[in-house]
């Protein structure tokens, strides 16, 4: 835990305001949601960073001043975490790089600590350029030897995840051609059109036919999320599920039928029938043949086992939050 020698109380309470707002926007999930949402983002950053478990009680006496003294970062970032999970699950939430939007809260909270009170408050555009060593304590453990990693290769792993540096150091180092195209794809999707351009560029001149059909395209958008859905697709048949997500997730925020079905097929493998049913719904909304299939199987396949559909579980779900989120404090 981060030593605080200093804060400001104007901008702690305004970093709430702005917690609050980013809560709403991400669907408005009620605190119970939040809580057990914490629990599973615990999870999948096990072993790359020691996350808290939120409770709906203390997220409330956060924002009520119950709890009088800022929270550390670690809580930050796991309320914050577990309202992007929320979101993803949400239909019409627009798409939201994890890494970027960590960085901008991090940046916020630190000038809640900032000494001098006359001190420019960091924008949050400020955040894509963070140096190494401010983002060190987010991801230690998260590779084997962060220090090796030089400025350019931190953005690309916050952006990436480590697939995103093995990209980077095999295109670097190595000239890999389709490494560099792929990087050139994903910052296409990511709306990082002149890093995109120069990624397909130095694939291009060396005639990989992929770089040169995006550069040639009259609509790279939509060729990009094609092959993304391509790469995803094949990630996901070589197991590599979290390769697989950076893909599809991405081609997915374009509406693109196949990646959403390859999701719901992903979270299905995952244990999540809930999320899967939300993709196969989007993939059917989308016009994918076997996406319909897959709701009926999962809808008579639940009713069979004697449980609750997955559509009808995640309704009530959320309406049971909604009642009880009527109970507690709003914080505002």
């Amino acid at each position: 835990m981060e030593r605080v020698l200093y804060w400001d109380p104007d901008r702690y309470q305004e970093l709430l305001n702005e917690l609050k707002q980013f809560q709403h926007d991400c669907g408005g999930p009620s605190n119970r949601a939040l809580a057990r949402l914490s629990v599973q983002v615990k999870r999948e950053y096990r072993g790359r960073w020691e996350l808290p478990v939120l409770s709906a009680t203390a997220i409330s006496d956060v924002f009520n001043h119950v709890r009088k003294t800022p929270q550390p970062w670690d809580w930050i970032s796991c309320f914050v975490l577990a309202c992007l999970k929320y979101a993803e699950t949400q239909p019409g939430q627009p798409a939201r790089d994890q890494s970027v939007v960590l960085s901008e809260w991090r940046m916020r909270w630190q000038a809640v600590h900032r000494a001098d009170h006359g001190a420019a408050r960091p924008s949050p555009e400020s955040a894509r350029d963070v140096v190494p060593a401010e983002i060190s304590a987010m991801w230690e453990g998260h590779i084997p030897s962060p220090r090796n990693l030089s400025a350019p290769e931190w953005r690309i792993l916050l952006r990436y995840d480590q697939h995103g540096v093995t990209l980077y150091r095999a295109a670097e180092i190595h000239g890999d051609l389709d490494a560099s195209r792929r990087l050139g794809v994903l910052a296409l999707l990511d709306g990082q059109d002149l890093d995109a351009r120069a990624w397909l560029s130095r694939a291009a001149v060396e005639g990989h036919p992929a770089a040169v059909e995006l550069l040639d395209s009259s609509d790279p958008v939509r060729l990009a999320v094609q092959q993304a859905t391509e790469l995803g697709a094949a990630a996901a048949e070589a197991a590599d599920l979290d390769v697989a997500l950076i893909y599809l997730k991405r081609a997915a925020n374009f509406a693109d039928a196949e990646a959403e079905f390859q999701l719901g097929e992903i979270y299905l493998e995952l244990g999540g029938p809930e999320a899967a049913y939300t993709w196969f719904e989007r993939a059917a909304q989308h016009g994918h043949p076997l996406a319909v299939t897959w709701l009926i199987k999962m809808s008579r396949d639940a009713l069979r086992n004697g449980l609750t559909p997955p559509v009808r579980a995640a309704r009530e779900r959320s309406e049971g939050d909604a009642e009880r989120s009527d109970d507690e404090p709003s914080g505002r």
